[in-house]
């Protein structure tokens, strides 16, 4: 079975609670059963990849009344698990994954409107 994870935040690319501990460990834990695990993840500006290669230049994605443009990044695999990463500069290139010691980011709900369509058309085009 392919079973692909959306998520916030994943160890050991980003981190600041249990989610990104669980996203860490169940993907590995699966794969090593014998399932195909992809894992699709925010490219937050503290996010360090190895060699990342583009792999969607431009994913329209519709909110509202107006279209977000992100790109697709693939950064290879570890322990059996293929990661990609959403890149989308005005929520993911910040000081902070979530906000700044001053407080949260007031569209942090927006901010997963780029990752999961985006990871979903690119996980049912594979």
């Amino acid at each position: 079975m392919h079973i692909a994870f959306v998520a916030s935040e994943g160890v050991p690319f980003s981190k600041t609670g249990g989610l990104a501990d669980v996203v860490g460990a169940l993907p590995r834990a699966l794969a090593a059963q014998g399932h195909q695990i992809s894992v699709y993840l925010p490219r937050y500006r503290q996010t360090k990849l190895t060699d990342p290669q583009t792999v969607v230049r431009s994913i329209t994605v519709p909110y509202d009344d107006e279209y977000r443009f992100c790109s697709l990044v693939r950064a290879g695999s570890s322990g059996g698990v293929r990661y990609h990463f959403v890149e989308y500069p005005p929520y993911f290139d910040r000081e902070g994954l979530y906000g700044t010691p001053v407080g949260d980011y007031p569209d942090n709900a927006e901010g997963t409107i780029p990752t999961t369509p985006s990871a979903s058309r690119c996980f049912r085009a594979r």
